[in-house]
């Protein structure tokens, strides 16, 4: 959702050659769209950068056995990232109340 535009749907075809929608509605839309693809960019590549050795010792694994159960994702990731590391992502993520009331999800 974006906090300029809200919690709305635009249908593609609003933005044809012959619609009622503004260029200026067009490019805040545009902009937009830019500010959520680079911001999960940013954060998906922190992400992974972040956690390389993990991610490493997953795609090594997959690998070897070419499936991996939960419990043993689970064991590789509590391996490389250190025991709790669920219980410490999971106390991150704990929504918060807003000043207007809303409730929010923290950033991991």
């Amino acid at each position: 959702m974006s906090e300029s535009l809200g919690p709305v749907f635009y249908a593609v075809d609003k933005f044809d050659e012959n619609s009622s929608t503004s260029p200026e509605f067009k490019r805040m839309t545009d902009d937009e769209v830019k500010k959520l693809v680079e911001g999960a960019y940013t954060r998906a590549k922190t992400m992974l950068t972040t956690h390389e050795k993990t991610l490493h010792a997953l795609a090594q694994a997959l690998i070897e056995k070419e499936t991996l159960t939960g419990p043993e994702i689970k064991d590789i990731i509590e391996r490389m990232e250190g025991k709790g590391i669920f219980s410490r992502l999971a106390s991150r993520a704990t929504s918060t109340t807003t000043s207007s009331g809303k409730q929010a999800a923290q950033k991991i």
